[in-house]
């Protein structure tokens, strides 16, 4: 039997991680072995709330200052899942959570595939059933590079943030009525589904984009060489504030992400589209910034992001055998 390591990347949502994490753990039919936490240096709600749920056995003022890794074996229906709590000393955002969550998952676990998201992603009970029942199908008529599950709102409207592009085929979307899947470009960091060979022959998330694209990029590096699918019987809520598409609205509380955002869309666009791609959406992040409600300083630390988007080529981490 395959063993199952999931990661998830926090940052002070404790009560959304504690959902998660009892999401996760809670699954039918099929049950993880390893739980990898990374916590980007939350306040200390996020350790304490752990702690009085039996997640963490411990810990000090020297751990929530200065971070570090606590193991906590964690007894759930007569099983034993091992959970890894990683608290960086520092804000390294999603970008870097993910990529130093599937580097501990790749040295430290001998799991043979992991399931990723973030702390606001609630699986229903069957979504890693469903994501194993297509993973087994598939892989006996394609390479699998990843899987995603189909992310909805609270509401059960689907989510569009989210939303990956599907492949085309003459016209036609790649399907497979076996387990309902559609043949996808990429896909979010909001229960992915991928194998350990996959991260050993593609490399690790690119941890400089910090927030936005990161896993834009990832899962279209691995779709070059790889299938990814859509698996529709797999369904996790995704709880974001808005049902926008991530790069739909500028204002004062999300500035900071865009500033990311449009840097790390317009170097992904330059690396794996074309000139013209990022040519056209440099002018319409322009007319998003000129129509924004933001302070004029803020409009040109967003004017120079896009600029740098052009130069930005960050280096991909591959994976060192040891």
């Amino acid at each position: 039997m395959n063993k199952i390591c999931a990661l998830v990347v926090t940052y002070n949502r404790p009560e959304l991680l504690l959902e998660c994490i009892r999401s996760v753990i809670n699954q039918s039919q099929f049950s993880i072995s390893d739980l990898i936490i990374v916590d980007n240096f939350s306040n200390v709600e996020t350790p304490m709330l752990l702690l009085d749920h039996g997640f963490i056995p411990k810990f000090l003022t020297d751990f929530i200052e200065q971070g570090g890794i606590l193991y906590h074996e964690y007894q759930f229906n007569n099983k034993v899942i091992k959970i890894h709590y990683k608290r960086l000393n520092g804000n390294t955002g999603g970008a870097g959570g993910f990529n130093l969550g599937m580097r501990y998952f790749y040295e430290k676990t001998n799991s043979d595939f992991l399931w990723l998201m973030d702390d606001d992603c609630i699986p229903q009970e069957d979504s890693l059933a469903n994501l194993i029942l297509a993973q087994q199908q598939l892989s006996k008529i394609t390479k699998v590079g990843f899987l995603a599950s189909k992310t909805i709102t609270e509401n059960g409207d689907i989510c569009y943030m989210t939303q990956p592009v599907i492949k085309k085929n003459l016209g036609l979307s790649v399907y497979s009525s076996d387990c309902h899947c559609l043949e996808i470009e990429n896909a979010a960091f909001v229960s992915l589904f991928i194998e350990r060979k996959i991260i050993k022959q593609s490399g690790y998330p690119i941890k400089e984009y910090f927030i936005w694209c990161d896993d834009l990029e990832f899962t279209t590096r691995v779709a070059k060489n790889y299938s990814g699918f859509l698996v529709l019987d797999s369904i996790v809520v995704h709880k974001t504030l808005q049902n926008l598409t991530a790069l739909d609205e500028v204002n004062a509380k999300n500035f900071f992400k865009h500033k990311f955002g449009m840097r790390n869309k317009i170097s992904w666009l330059l690396h794996y589209k074309s000139f013209l791609h990022a040519l056209f959406y440099s002018l319409k992040f322009i007319k998003l910034i000129y129509h924004a409600d933001i302070l004029f300083i803020n409009k040109v630390l967003l004017f120079k992001s896009i600029i740098y988007g052009w130069f930005f080529n960050p280096k991909i981490e591959r994976v060192v055998e040891k």
